[in-house]
């Protein structure tokens, strides 16, 4: 079984996306409400544990920090995204479940489109996403073939 060979995992992971379009925000001043938008790059969120971190393509530094500061992590894609329709017929949430890799959460931003199209892909099929951040370890990595770490 490969979950044996995985060794210590963090699991008690979530995990959001921030796409990086436009944001409305508001901003009272006096007796007036002022609506304006704010570009937000992309971004993705963590929360593990009592923790919450915001990753940003631009804060490398803070990328490598967390890259070094954590075994390998599991997290779960918890927010449903509500504009998306679920093509599952039951709405329910399917069984299966997107389980992708990356080594570090800089590599994860170099190919960012890429992974935000397999999650609102997966969630449009209302599977269960989860990202695996950290290296595989050796007993995993040896069982799986080339074309499945590319």
């Amino acid at each position: 079984d490969w979950i044996q060979k995985a060794g210590s995992v963090e699991m008690n992971c979530q995990f959001q996306l921030r796409l990086g379009m436009w944001q409305e925000s508001m901003a009272e001043s006096g007796n007036a409400t002022h609506h304006f938008l704010e570009r937000l790059g992309p971004a993705l969120l963590l929360r593990h544990g009592n923790q919450t971190t915001t990753l940003e393509p631009h804060s490398i530094e803070m990328m490598r920090e967390f890259d070094h500061s954590i075994a390998p992590i599991i997290c779960e894609h918890k927010d449903r995204n509500p504009f998306i329709p679920s093509t599952a017929l039951s709405g329910e949430e399917s069984s299966l479940i997107l389980l992708m890799v990356a080594n570090s959460v800089e590599y994860l931003f170099r190919f960012w489109p890429f992974f935000v199209h397999k999650v609102l892909w997966a969630d449009s099929l209302a599977f269960r996403i989860a990202i695996w951040i950290g290296e595989l370890p050796v007993g995993i990595a040896e069982t799986f073939t080339d074309e499945c770490r590319a």
